[in-house]
């Protein structure tokens, strides 16, 4: 047998059996295809019996989900509707505004809850920071009011306060008032009146008096100690130290003295960030936006401070 019998007997039957499989893949493909279409459907529509069934008849037969479960057209625009509405929400979160916002969150958490240096600090880089920040939230909110602690370098008299006032435009809250006098002076509070130079007159006054019964006080005990021994006379001597510290104090609040050391003021953040230029301002101190006076804890360096913060001393006059 030739090759071309072999060729007119294989061919055609070749080509009838490739026809058969051709024609079978098409049909096992359209069967494939109708059986997903089954499931898919039978995983979309509740069954009418079972579990499954019971709960869409009680929660799908009715209401919103009826309507969703005839027209699910309308579940495709309601996923749509929460995309855009969070697309929107994210848009806002990033504008401008929202921008400004998180930056001055971010600046407020920077600012300190305690004013004044803490102990150990450096005081020139403290100040510099502390007039950074300043300057920052400036520019961030100029028109925002913040309570400051405005250090000085030297003791103002109250009239001395009064003109730093007048040229600044700020509100006073509180003032921290020390005798320029050696040793370790007390340190007092005075919350401000509207009219500060005769509020501080009125004080200083006030201070003078006690001071000078104090002095009495310290110096009627000193006379019960008998000098016996040494811890004795040690005691003695302590309290006539405190007493001639308290004649010296009362002595200096007699007159106008450059007792005033640190304000506590209230101001525009642009107006806080302007005081340093002054030449009697020592250092500005800007407190969080919001912050209370009552709440805030305050602790003003003396202008005699150079350097490091020196600890706190271990004893008050008259301890």
């Amino acid at each position: 047998m030739g090759l071309r019998d072999l060729d007119s007997r294989l061919v055609p039957r070749m080509a009838a059996a490739l026809r058969d499989v051709l024609d079978g893949a098409e049909q096992r493909r359209a069967t494939a295809c109708e059986l997903a279409r089954q499931r898919a459907q039978a995983l979309v529509a509740a069954p009418s019996t079972g579990l499954l069934g019971r709960l869409d008849d009680r929660y799908a037969s009715r209401g919103p989900l009826k309507l969703l479960r005839d027209v699910p057209q309308l579940g495709v625009l309601l996923v749509a509707a929460v995309f855009l509405a969070g697309t929107g929400a994210a848009l806002a979160l990033s504008g401008p505004e929202q921008v400004r916002e998180r930056q001055l969150a971010e600046q407020e958490a920077e600012l300190p809850p305690t004013l004044g240096p803490a102990v150990g600090a450096d005081i020139d880089a403290h100040f510099a920071a502390a007039r950074e920040r300043a300057v920052s939230l400036s520019r961030s909110d100029p028109d925002q009011d913040h309570l400051a602690l405005v250090s000085l370098n030297k003791g103002l008299t109250p009239e001395e306060t009064g003109v730093l006032l007048q040229e600044s435009g700020l509100e006073v809250r509180r003032a921290y008032l020390r005798a320029p006098v050696p040793g370790d002076p007390e340190e007092i509070e005075f919350q401000t009146p509207s009219d500060i130079v005769t509020g501080l007159e009125q004080v200083f006054s006030e201070i003078a008096a006690r001071k000078a019964k104090e002095q009495q006080d310290l110096l009627g005990t000193a006379r019960t100690i008998t000098s016996g021994t040494p811890a004795e006379v040690e005691f003695r001597e302590l309290y006539e130290s405190d007493a001639r510290l308290a004649g010296q104090e009362a002595a200096a609040f007699r007159t106008p003295c450059a007792c005033v050391f640190a304000l506590v003021v209230e101001a525009r953040a642009a107006e806080l960030a302007e005081l340093p230029a002054l030449p009697v301002v020592r250092g500005v101190e800007v407190a969080p936006r919001g912050a209370e006076l009552s709440r805030l804890e305050v602790d003003p360096l003396p202008p005699t401070a150079k350097g490091v913060v020196p600890p706190p001393s271990s004893r008050t006059p008259g301890s």
